[in-house]
């Protein structure tokens, strides 16, 4: 009997420190993101070929650690004492504008706290308690993490029973006009793949009512296009675009999200306009002329080839970057006149019998309820359909949202051929309580 309670107290004294990071949790948040064992599951993830190839194949790995080496050595921190302060677990989390990350535990973490105070002054708030090293973007948030209080659901701690997953993430229910759903979501690492699991869960009728707006068409055949060629492709099946807008305008692009002064500053440095909210609107109104139906196909190989090429060249400037190709078909109520106005345009230009609208270099027409969008002449369009065929092997019509990137095509046109097998895909289910969507990179 001692022997039970030995072994019962020794598994919850590792379990509590474990989690201990856990304790800097705040009461309240908009989301949390916990990465547990961050260096084991960085070996681990070399498994993936992708992984592997740039970090060590391409040496990835030993070009950021000198880089890092070199950035931190006159502050006395060597790349093995920084190195350990990301070997535990990190803690994120996102509380209104704010986010607060957790480091440790490590006993170099003060280290660490003191040159990022040196480097950011007022711009940078850190704590050091313990072994952990907190760093904000606010005091406020810093104060609200060290209070503590806060949890997430039991069953994502189960998940890290599973020696594979790396990390969990949970955001509890969010009301936004009265849509009141939470997320979670997992990423493991299985055999050779990098794997994930997001799900939007329905807290109230109006939610659902919404989810069920997602549900994918059974008449959905635009996957099928005799257009559609690429390495990249993309298919949205829903009932209602309108309610996809909802969804992204009110849980992934909000006012709260956008607003965030570190993303802010991120999407400032890159040039990159924040959509406001009236252009967010207007896009999801937009949405409602369309079925909810789209097929969209990209070929980016012969881009990155010529792009590869003119950096190499001593003639570089001019060299020609070949354009990619890209091709997209959408079930919609529209005319080309209203999608003229709609975008500001008004070159119309009669292509072997057919109008099509030209704007930024594509070429758009309208027939049979479908809006056609190609990057190139019609007349000079040529269908190479590349990896189509190994997309539809992993592609059922009632998935709502369905990602294939062939990535093996990308990687021999750059490097040439490394033995490497690799793609990216993201597929989805979804019912009136939940939608889930799952991705792989191998």
């Amino acid at each position: 009997m001692k022997k039970v309670q030995l072994f019962l107290f020794i598994s919850i004294v590792i379990a509590i420190s474990t989690f201990s990071i856990t304790e800097f949790i705040p009461e309240n948040y908009d989301a949390v993101y916990l990465a547990h064992n961050v260096s084991e599951h960085y070996v681990q993830s070399k498994s993936v070929g992708i992984v592997s190839l740039l970090a060590d194949s391409l040496g990835l790995e030993p070009m950021i650690q000198g880089i890092i080496a070199s950035s931190f050595s006159e502050y006395g921190i060597t790349t093995e004492q920084l190195g350990s302060i990301f070997e535990g677990d990190i803690l994120t989390v996102l509380s209104g504008t704010d986010i607060t990350v957790v480091l440790g535990p490590s006993p170099e973490t003060s280290k660490l706290g003191d040159i990022l105070k040196d480097a950011f002054g007022e711009d940078l708030y850190t704590r050091n308690i313990s072994d952990y090293l907190l760093i904000s973007t606010s005091q406020e948030a810093i104060e609200q993490c060290v209070a503590g209080g806060g949890t997430i659901p039991s069953d994502l701690f189960d998940e890290f029973q599973d020696p594979n997953v790396c990390s969990v993430m949970y955001a509890p229910p969010i009301d936004r006009d009265g849509i009141v759903i939470s997320q979670t979501g997992i990423v493991s690492i299985v055999d050779d793949e990098l794997v994930g699991e997001i799900r939007f869960v329905a807290h109230n009728d109006k939610s659902k009512e919404l989810l069920r707006s997602l549900m994918p068409n059974s008449r959905y055949a635009l996957y099928k296009d005799p257009n559609l060629g690429g390495e990249i492709f993309v298919f949205v099946n829903t009932s209602d675009l309108s309610s996809v807008g909802k969804l992204i305008e009110n849980f992934i692009l909000s006012e709260e999200n956008l607003d965030i002064p570190f993303l802010s500053e991120i999407m400032t440095e890159i040039d990159v306009e924040q959509p406001s909210r009236e252009e967010i609107e207007k896009i999801t109104a937009t949405a409602e002329k369309f079925t909810g139906q789209l097929a969209l196909s990209l070929k980016i190989s012969e881009t990155l080839g010529s792009l590869l090429g003119s950096l190499i060249s001593e003639e570089a400037e001019e060299a020609e970057v070949i354009s990619p190709t890209v091709y997209a078909v959408a079930q919609a109520d529209i005319s080309l006149e209203e999608l003229g106005n709609l975008i500001g345009s008004q070159d119309y230009q009669t292509i072997a019998g057919s109008e099509y609208l030209v704007e930024e270099g594509l070429f758009i027409t309208t027939e049979n309820g479908q809006i056609k969008v190609l990057s190139q002449n019609p007349q000079e369009y040529a269908v190479e359909q590349g990896s189509l065929q190994k997309a539809l092997e992993y592609y059922q019509p009632s998935m709502p949202i369905f990602v294939f990137a062939d990535i093996t095509p990308l990687i021999n046109t750059i490097l040439g051929d490394m033995g490497v097998e690799s793609h990216f895909i993201l597929t989805s289910d979804i019912s009136d309580e939940a939608v889930r969507i799952y991705w792989s990179l191998k």
